[in-house]
């Protein structure tokens, strides 16, 4: 792209000049400049548009410009942190897509020199990979802190990944997980403040919530219960903040992605729930299936005798 760019050596290197150099951000402005000023960088220059200076301004007008889709792609590859393939890419995304389409917009993403390929599949190079994590940061601490506000984010996108290498999981809880609840601890005065709103970010999955504990319930038997990352990024938010999950009830939800190695689950009820990796310790998970057996049959029982009764 920066072949076709048009322009004196004086503009060029003035242009060179106003990026100092970085290449990233020239690749993307000469792609800017060939979209909005045919090529010519003397247009470009006459116009002395501070949304051009800085390069996190720069980002700011590539994203602003992107399609639902790809701003989807870009915030994955941002959370995942490292090269990841396609297929990887697609399993991630809600909802699922054909690969061909992925396909389309990595390439896309790329003639815009937003994404980068690799050996291993694609990735972003680390200005953009910071870049698009600051901005899922504070897309997510908007959501828990707004009260009105859909948790749009919060259920599209996997805060960590249970599934993810340790260092790349122990990353995305240092940089996402970790500065998302100190902004919104922040913001909301206190831990027990955010806590509070985590209960009620829960309640909006859940049918109610019993006034003599702190016992999430949703009506027996139990059924599937629509969510994506919802869950699982609660479950990992209260995990982090050391929040006692006794009582809790989960049934019925689905559950991707949560990390639970070393959360107690004692009397936390997920019979019914359907788990897409998620990761429990081994002895944890084996006492929760017993335990989701034995609430099944309880709720089986106590629905069998109302209908004979």
């Amino acid at each position: 792209m920066l072949n076709s760019l048009q322009g004196s050596e004086e503009d060029l290197n003035r242009l060179v000049e106003c990026y100092q150099g970085n290449p990233l951000a020239l690749k993307i402005t000469a792609t800017s400049i060939c979209d909005l000023f045919d090529c010519r960088v003397a247009d470009f220059l006459k116009q002395k548009v501070a949304i051009f200076n800085g390069i996190r301004h720069l980002f700011k007008q590539q994203i602003d410009r992107l399609s639902v889709l790809e701003e989807q792609v870009m915030y994955w590859l941002a959370i995942n942190r490292e090269s990841v393939d396609v297929k990887e890419i697609q399993t991630d995304l809600v909802p699922s897509l054909p690969l061909g389409a992925i396909l389309e917009v990595l390439e896309s993403l790329r003639s815009r020199s937003l994404v980068e390929k690799t050996a291993e599949g694609f990735t972003q190079q680390p200005v953009v990979i910071e870049y698009m994590t600051e901005q899922f940061i504070a897309r997510v601490c908007s959501e828990l802190i707004n009260s009105t506000q859909s948790i749009l984010f919060l259920d599209r996108y996997a805060l960590l990944k249970a599934t993810s290498k340790d260092y790349i999981r122990d990353s995305q809880k240092r940089i996402i997980v970790e500065p998302i609840i100190k902004n919104a601890i922040a913001s909301l005065g206190s831990k027990k403040a955010l806590v509070t709103k985590l209960k009620q970010l829960l309640k909006q999955f859940c049918n109610g919530l019993s006034n003599d504990a702190e016992v999430f319930w949703h009506p027996s038997p139990p059924r599937q219960l629509d969510s994506n990352y919802a869950i699982s990024n609660l479950l990992n938010l209260f995990n982090y903040l050391e929040v006692d999950l006794t009582g809790f009830d989960f049934s019925g939800f689905s559950i991707s992605q949560a990390h639970l190695t070393d959360v107690k689950l004692q009397q936390v009820n997920f019979s019914g729930a359907d788990f897409c990796k998620s990761v429990f310790a081994k002895k944890r998970q084996k006492d929760q299936e017993e335990y989701c057996r034995d609430e099944m049959y309880r709720v089986s029982s106590e629905l069998l005798n109302s209908l004979t009764s």
